[in-house]
């Protein structure tokens, strides 16, 4: 093999292994915080007593929010509360806002 190409092949190898990790960690996240609603929606349905009077008042707010997907599987998942978010990056906030 033609020792001028070897570093462009390194390079397109290096690419594709932080593509797949990239996705691998993707895919990883958005499985915990489909974890994490489950948990949170059960949790709140444990407390039936505070959940009754609070019906159709139920609020929640997502500190660090980041692009909001947390919120859009809450809201996937049957919350019928409030939902809102909040971050420090206004980079992120534009996106949770744009989806």
């Amino acid at each position: 093999m033609d020792r001028s190409k070897q570093p462009a092949i390194q390079t397109a190898i290096a690419k594709i292994a932080i593509s797949s990790d990239s996705y691998a960690a993707s895919t990883l996240r958005v499985l915990l915080i489909d974890v994490k609603a489950r948990w949170l929606l059960a949790n709140l349905a444990r407390h039936t007593a505070r959940a009754q009077l609070a019906v159709g008042h139920q609020r929640l707010l997502d500190f660090g929010c980041g692009t909001g997907l947390f919120l859009q599987v809450l809201s996937h998942l049957g919350f019928a509360g409030m939902l809102q978010g909040c971050d420090i990056s206004s980079g992120m906030l534009a996106e949770a806002i744009s989806t």
